[in-house]
């Protein structure tokens, strides 16, 4: 995408500072948040299911419930991902992981094609956990490929972390994250583009790259303006997802001479385990939002 247009997009007056295009997460997580925050059993729960003589520890016990690995692409100055992190319970702190280092090895994608030379191990870079729902911890890593839009954020929320890079080309490991967000970038590159099948190009390289940054059962979130249509399945190539819904996000009309505002969430779930056989079919709401 032309980084220059976007360069000078963050510098309008209107859309400096703090800006969240579509939606803001207190108005988007009951359509999502199922799947940032899976329910765990409670602890107690946990040990009930545990013999008493047992010396077997309580999964949460012993890994101190692994964080879902959350990964924001085309963040942009949104404070999506910081608002999804803040904890139901005032007294938690937030905590911050050392910063980390690079690997510099290569890695595949799809069609077995040598994709990086540099690769980020999220595991190792400052990310901050807190308690989200169901007792799970999050950690979110916020990219975007205008840079220059990052050092405002990271100023404002140095808890968390604010990446240069390209949504087509993930510095990740394979099988990083749990969760990748994309809210308005697939949107943007379909309008960045001249024609159609440059567009498809791009969206299926980012495509590639977020279902290999994905951990098996893992969720591919899109925040769109416009409904999953025929033309957009086959730009998204929904049938290589394990499974796919959409959910409907509507907003009240800001004033009596303007419209409700309707948004939908395309929700793609890469394969628990080895390759895709075919896309399973499920919506709370049809197809098209």
């Amino acid at each position: 995408m032309d980084t220059a247009f976007w360069d000078k997009f963050y510098q309008n007056k209107q859309f400096t500072g703090v800006y969240d295009c579509y939606v803001e997460w207190h108005e988007a997580k009951h359509a999502i948040q199922e799947f940032i925050f899976p329910s765990l059993p409670s602890l107690e729960e946990e040990r009930n299911n545990v013999s008493p003589n047992s010396t077997v520890v309580p999964e949460r016990e012993r890994e101190g419930a692994a964080a879902v690995m959350l990964l924001h692409v085309g963040c942009g100055n949104s404070r999506f991902g910081v608002d999804m992190m803040i904890p139901t319970d005032d007294t938690a702190e937030l905590s911050t992981a050392a910063a980390g280092s690079q690997d510099h090895h290569h890695t595949h994608n799809d069609n077995n094609e040598d994709t990086h030379d540099t690769q980020i191990t999220a595991s190792t870079t400052m990310s901050t956990t807190t308690t989200g729902q169901g007792g799970r911890s999050l950690s979110v890593i916020n990219i975007d490929l205008c840079s220059s839009v990052l050092p405002g954020m990271e100023q404002q929320f140095p808890h968390t972390e604010w990446l240069a890079m390209d949504a087509t080309n993930l510095l990740f490991a394979d099988a990083t994250f749990d969760v990748v967000l994309d809210k308005g970038t697939l949107d943007a590159m379909l309008c960045s583009y001249s024609g159609l099948e440059e567009a498809t190009k791009m969206v299926q390289k980012m495509q590639r790259e977020v279902k290999r940054v994905l951990k098996g059962g893992g969720y591919w979130i899109v925040v769109s303006h416009e409904s999953l249509s025929e033309k957009r399945k086959g730009v998204l190539a929904v049938d290589q997802w394990a499974e796919f819904q959409t959910r409907e996000i509507r907003l009240p009309a800001p004033s009596e001479l303007s419209m409700e505002r309707v948004y939908c969430c395309y929700i793609l779930q890469k394969a628990p385990g080895g390759p895709n056989h075919g896309v399973q079919h499920s919506a709370e709401n049809p197809l098209d939002c």
